[in-house]
C-alpha cells in the first residue's frame, strides 16, 4: 500500500509499476478526495495501460522504460483501477480515498 504524496502544486501524486508478471506495485493506493496524479511506469517488456474505474481515465499503452501520467478527481470512496490488456489475469488494483 502506498499514500499520495502533495507536491509543490498541491496535487496529490502517485507512481504505479507494471512488471512482466502482470501485477501493479502498489496496488492499493490510499488518497484524499480531490486530484490525483497517477503515474504509470512500466517496468520489463510487457506493455501495459491503467484505467480508473469507474470513471474510465486511461493512460493508454506505456511500453517498456515509458511513463504516462494521468489525472482524475475523485470523492470519497473506493476505485478500482486495470490493465484493460491484462484484466483476465487479474491485474489490477485499488485506490481508498478518504
Amino acid at each position: 500500500m502506498a499514500s499520495a504524496t502533495v507536491g509543490s502544486d498541491g496535487m496529490q501524486t502517485v507512481t504505479v509499476t507494471g512488471d512482466d508478471q502482470l501485477r501493479y506495485e502498489p496496488s492499493v493506493i490510499k488518497a484524499k478526495p480531490g486530484k490525483l496524479r497517477i503515474t504509470l511506469r512500466t517496468l520489463g517488456g510487457t506493455p501495459h495501460d491503467l484505467e480508473v474505474r469507474p470513471v474510465k481515465i486511461n493512460t493508454g499503452l506505456v511500453s517498456k522504460d515509458q511513463e504516462r501520467s494521468i489525472e482524475v478527481t475523485l470523492s470519497r470512496g473506493r476505485y478500482d483501477f486495470v490493465c484493460t490488456f491484462h484484466l483476465t489475469s487479474n491485474m489490477v488494483g485499488v485506490i481508498d480515498v478518504s
